[in-house]
């Protein structure tokens, strides 16, 4: 990771703004959050999404903020549906098995209304 971050940064530097003037350095407000979505929404594989990050300068503290915004929500979900699972598989039952559809409906839930959320994004054009 932190080489891809090294040398993402070495490349921006000579390509991105060969005369070295700090013209191509990005506002780092939003960084974190950039982060987040490439982390949350699978877009690329993660040596890219370090690459990229190390290209736009991203501070180190920003992309480590970044990147356990965009994977809590995952690793949460899969520990919690795990579980439920395990508790329906030990202990079969009604209630066990009404909480695992349930987990996965509000996961299919999440997963349209997140859809949605970027599918009514405004575009530049």
């Amino acid at each position: 990771m932190a080489s891809a971050i090294f040398w993402g940064g070495i490349l921006s530097s000579e390509l991105l703004d060969p005369s070295g003037s700090g013209s191509s350095r990005r506002s780092t407000r939003r960084a974190s959050w950039g982060v987040a979505t490439m982390r949350l929404l699978p877009v690329a594989p993660f040596t890219i999404v370090n690459l990229v990050s190390g290209a736009f300068q991203v501070r180190f503290r920003d992309y480590i903020i970044g990147t356990l915004l965009g994977m809590a929500p995952g690793i949460v979900v899969i520990n919690l549906f795990a579980q439920q699972f395990e508790s329906a598989v030990r202990n079969p039952g009604l209630g066990s098995y009404t909480l695992l559809i349930a987990s996965v409906v509000l996961v299919l839930l999440g997963m349209l209304g997140l859809r949605r959320k970027l599918g009514n994004a405004p575009t530049s054009t």
